[in-house]
């Protein structure tokens, strides 16, 4: 849905990659906008491959399926 969050850095150690199937998200790094993500972009996998802590939210701005 347009405006939830799917990806919260409050929950920085899930072992999750979302790949977007449809529609667009931005990502959000300290209350900023950085980036904005579109059909066949990812996000997640920097954590899981160094198992750091996540850095990023990611936010649907336009309707998701990931």
């Amino acid at each position: 849905m347009i405006g939830n969050f799917y990806f919260i850095f409050i929950f920085p150690y899930t072992k999750i990659n979302y790949k977007i199937v449809n529609g667009q998200c931005e990502v959000i790094v300290k209350n900023e906008i950085r980036a904005k993500l579109e059909e066949s972009d990812s996000f997640g996998e920097l954590a899981i491959l160094f198992r750091a802590p996540r850095l990023a939210s990611v936010r649907a701005i336009v309707g998701n399926y990931f």
